[in-house]
């Protein structure tokens, strides 16, 4: 009996284990995992799989990266074909400097002829090496003409990337402005609703005509429109940026863009403008650098074109390596010669003419450079100064306008103001809020255009 007993209860204990394996191996499987989330504690917390979505729909990762100009910058410059294609130019024509460099090394030449197995014609062996010993310094020009074509590649490589820069500091442009045109669009569009609300409830108390209701209607459709046209203009933006940049999904970081809105975010560059030389910084602008070297390779170009007009001193040594007949004799010999080729008619010196009128027009075109280069920066500045009156009268403006819609709004409800004053009112705030918000693209546009020209950091 007491066996009997303890083999049931040992029955029941392995039933009990079997039943809480069984029950742990099922919810393990069927638990919905748990993202992890980084702790906060220290820089070695992990990183979730995936981005967490805010209350607004955007990730966290988005609103601790804000999307930053010098970013995009960055990103151009390494991936942009164009870029790479004018830095892979400037390496070949660093390569082309070490073959024009091997024009003073001596020439050789080896001859080797098959036998025919014809008497009258006899196979030739030989080996010669040539060295020009006195050229005129034709030489000399052309490898210093090579050297400056390198210098003028690097510069362009300065350049492309400069107007790369530029038009990306223009999609940058349109992309602030887009994006503050549509919060003022969607905050105009939640006050307009807002009396689209409560115009319905008087309408429908007959304490209001209809045609209020339809005015405030018509008034929705157009910001709606001007929605839309910033939605559309924004997305444009992004595409260019994204374009030059290889970056993608732009549009879930745009509401952490990161540029100069204030007037204090630029006054230390403002004071800066003020104590610059214009002149000195487009003297020193690559371009105007690009058009002096350009003048110094077209003068080398016609002292090498000029060293044609003398003739060249050579020696030439001689080996042949096997005999000829009547003549077995195979032995070193050496020469000293003269050679001199002043082309068809003497056309040389009228070429060397032709270098010295042209160089006398690229000298004219470093000064055209200078001056435009100089207008552009002037106009830059006289833009980013604009932007910034225009800013702190817009901004004056826009509070004047909040604080009068504010007194149209009490007025409206005490009787004392129409519902078109009011909708008015409306349309004047969201006007100076949008010429406000073109005011601070026009000013951080204008600061970066004039950084990039003056080859400092873009901030």
């Amino acid at each position: 009996m007491f066996n009997r007993s303890l083999r049931f209860a040992l029955l029941a204990t392995l039933w009990g284990v079997c039943v809480m394996v069984c029950s742990t191996s099922l919810n393990a499987q069927t638990a919905v995992p748990q993202p992890h989330i980084p702790s906060k504690e220290g820089p070695q917390a992990e990183s979730p799989a995936a981005p967490i979505k805010t209350q607004a729909g955007l990730s966290v990762e988005s609103v601790s990266n804000p999307l930053t100009l010098i970013e995009l910058l960055n990103a151009a410059s390494v991936s942009y074909p164009m870029l790479v294609a004018a830095r892979t130019e400037a390496k070949a024509t660093l390569q082309d400097v070490k073959a024009v460099e091997r024009s003073r090394w001596p020439n050789v030449s080896a001859t080797v002829e098959s036998n025919t197995g014809n008497l009258r014609s006899t196979p030739s062996q030989a080996l010669q090496v040539e060295q020009t010993i006195w050229d005129a310094g034709r030489s000399s020009a052309r490898i210093n003409e090579s050297k400056v074509l390198a210098d003028i590649s690097l510069l362009k490589v300065y350049l492309q990337q400069q107007d790369v820069y530029l038009q990306i500091a223009n999609a940058w442009q349109s992309a602030i402005a887009s994006r503050e045109r549509l919060a003022v669009a969607e905050r105009t569009l939640l006050r307009l609703r807002s009396y689209q609300s409560q115009m319905r409830r008087r309408v429908q108390a007959e304490v209001s005509p209809v045609i209020d209701l339809e005015l405030v209607d018509s008034r929705i459709l157009q910001t709606e429109v001007e929605e839309s046209a910033a939605k559309m203009s924004l997305q444009v933006a992004l595409a260019r940026l994204e374009q030059f940049s290889g970056k993608n999904n732009l549009a879930d970081r745009t509401s952490q863009m990161a540029y100069p809105a204030k007037l204090s975010d630029t006054l230390a560059f403002n004071q800066l403008l003020d104590q610059m030389d214009w002149l000195q910084i487009a003297s020193n602008h690559p371009s105007v650098a690009k058009a002096r070297l350009e003048v110094t390779q077209a003068k080398h170009k016609l002292s090498a074109k000029e060293s044609e007009v003398y003739p060249q001193v050579f020696a030439r040594v001689y080996k042949p390596f096997n005999s000829l007949p009547g003549n077995p004799d195979t032995s070193l010999t050496a020469f000293v010669g003269l050679r001199y080729t002043p082309g068809a008619g003497f056309a040389n010196i009228v070429e060397a003419q032709a270098i010295n009128t042209r160089i006398l027009s690229t000298e004219q075109s470093v000064e055209a450079v200078l001056r435009e280069t100089l207008q552009s920066m002037q106009n830059d500045r006289e833009e980013f100064t604009n932007a910034r009156v225009r800013l702190a009268s817009l901004d004056q403006s826009v509070k004047g306008s909040d604080k009068v819609l504010e007194s149209y709004q009490r007025q409206f409800q005490a009787g004392r103001k129409s519902w078109l004053d009011l909708l008015n009112a409306v349309r004047e705030l969201a006007q100076n809020q949008y010429a406000l918000a073109d005011a601070k693209a026009s000013m951080a546009a204008a600061m970066l255009r004039l950084q990039i020209r003056m080859g400092q950091d873009p901030q």
